[in-house]
């Protein structure tokens, strides 16, 4: 078409080299979207270390209210060992309590491998905390059928990161079940905890 009738008829110009430009509504090959990127990594600072020392201290209660403390070495915040003391500064059933045992925290590790974390730090952080456990306690109880005794404990709890990071302050609750008890075989730790990670010599 003569280049003055397209311009009154209003069609556009075909190009000077004599080529023709074609609409089209298939998507051009090779064009590349970006992925939306998550705000977080799904570990929360979790692998700064092989290795968590927490240290909380708290309120036990079940058979009298006692006051006392917990340290425990997690590795990869999975799998540690675990021990407690506390006592009553009061009349209690159970005056004095200690345990030493094993933890498992069975969420952690598959649900960040199959990418399962929500990307929500604080919902992530509480549900991995949760932590089963099994040990050995030793109490002295006042009853009138003997003071100390000592026994099998088995043990769950979870907890809640204030700063929604695996390293620092923590929100705690821990439930232990121990029929060798005289008085009720039941008792809640509820502590504030601080845990702080470390490179092991394992890693060196």
């Amino acid at each position: 078409m003569p280049l003055g009738l397209a311009v009154l008829l209003g069609a556009p110009p075909a190009p000077a080299d004599g080529t023709r430009e074609r609409d089209t509504a298939r998507p051009l090959r090779g064009v590349v979207r970006p992925r939306d990127v998550p705000a977080h990594d799904g570990v929360y600072g979790r692998f700064d270390g092989d290795l968590f020392l927490t240290l909380g201290a708290g309120i036990d209660v079940g058979g009298g209210a006692r006051v006392g403390a917990v340290g425990r070495a997690l590795l990869f915040h999975s799998a540690g060992v675990t021990l407690g003391y506390a006592r009553a500064l009061g009349e209690a059933d159970v005056e004095q309590l200690g345990f030493v045992g094993i933890e498992l925290r069975p969420l952690f590790l598959p649900r960040f491998a199959l990418d399962l974390e929500t990307n929500s730090p604080l919902v992530d952080l509480t549900l991995d905390s949760l932590a089963l456990g099994v040990g050995g306690f030793f109490a002295e109880e006042r009853s009138d059928s003997g003071r100390r005794r000592a026994g099998v404990e088995a043990t769950l709890g979870f907890g809640v990161p204030l700063f929604a990071e695996a390293r620092g302050p923590w929100i705690e609750a821990r439930g232990a079940l121990r029929p060798a008890l005289h008085g009720p075989a039941g008792q809640v730790f509820v502590f504030l905890s601080w845990y702080e990670p470390l490179l092991s010599p394992l890693v060196d």
